[in-house]
């Protein structure tokens, strides 16, 4: 609460010297410095709503990038067990079980396509193919089986909990060229 000056006795005459008392004034700075602190209180609580989402991330994070590893096995299991003609539904079942936890973390699937963009922060290139097309150049070569990229679609900045493996198409430059470029 706010307290007024006391009065203060003066050496000219015996009385008492009240100074003047402005409650326009005192009001303003009571609430500037209410601005202030609400300001203040409201920049505490977004870092403290940021750093609990950051601990919730570096909480599971672990876990779920072994989620992530064994869904992608599992998906790879599948896959090869269709092409091989052989009973699924163990394995669907195991794939939409692993999927299901992972959403329930949070944790986005990322399809990767054959000729998506290659994104090094999404894919981790495995080999180079070469192409003579240009705008194939840097983009996702062919895939063998379903790859995906796990990761935290809503973390800032993006956490990638697994990349997805990919062969990477490049360019393809002829020996002569590269020299006369190289010299010239």
């Amino acid at each position: 609460m706010f307290k007024a000056p006391k009065p203060t006795a003066t050496h000219e005459d015996e009385g008492v010297d009240v100074p003047e008392f402005d409650i326009e004034e005192a009001l303003s700075r009571c609430d500037a410095r209410l601005d202030t602190m609400n300001e203040v209180l409201r920049r505490q609580e977004a870092t403290l709503q940021e750093l609990t989402q950051r601990n919730w991330y570096a909480r599971i994070t672990g876990g779920c990038a072994k989620l992530a590893d064994l869904h992608d096995e599992l998906i790879n299991d599948l896959y090869l067990a269709q092409r091989a003609g052989e009973e699924t539904e163990q394995i669907s079942y195991l794939v939409d079980a692993t999927r299901d936890a992972l959403e329930a973390f949070g944790v986005g699937i990322v399809e990767v396509k054959q000729g998506d963009a290659f994104n090094p922060r999404l894919h981790r290139r495995t080999r180079v193919e070469e192409v003579s097309d240009p705008s194939l150049d840097r983009t996702v070569g062919t895939l063998r089986r379903p790859v995906h990229a796990y990761l935290f679609p809503t973390s800032d900045p993006l956490i990638v909990l697994s990349q997805a493996k990919v062969p990477v198409c490049q360019m393809r430059v002829d020996s002569e060229e590269a020299e006369r470029k190289e010299h010239g």
